[in-house]
């Protein structure tokens, strides 16, 4: 898997995607995933994802966000790059993962 990064948009959400081309004013992002909170019914908040183009054609997702939307961008930890190559990537699981995912939208930690 390329080159993964974590980008906070203006609009408050969290988006995870490979990152293609970076200009001045845009990036180009390939597969992003939104990052979602969720109460998992027993009080503690669950971390997944989602695909951040559910309507796209399967072999079109990517996306150009404008670099003005961006508020900041950083490297995920492990267990949100397991994740992330567990939805999209080749599903290697990588070592010094606290939670190992099972599905395509793991639980990645308790807040």
């Amino acid at each position: 898997m390329a080159y993964v990064r974590i980008f906070r948009l203006l609009s408050g959400e969290f988006v995870v995607s490979e990152c293609g081309t970076v200009t001045n004013d845009s990036y180009i992002v390939i597969n992003p995933a939104q990052v979602t909170m969720q109460d998992d019914g027993s009080g503690k908040m669950r971390v997944g994802l989602v695909d951040f183009l559910p309507f796209a054609e399967k072999d079109d997702k990517t996306v150009t966000i404008s670099s003005s939307l961006v508020i900041y961008s950083h490297k995920p930890n492990v267990d949100m790059l397991n994740a992330y190559a567990t939805m999209f990537g080749s599903g290697i699981i990588l070592a010094g993962s606290s939670s190992l995912p099972s599905s395509p939208r793991p639980n990645l930690r308790s807040v």
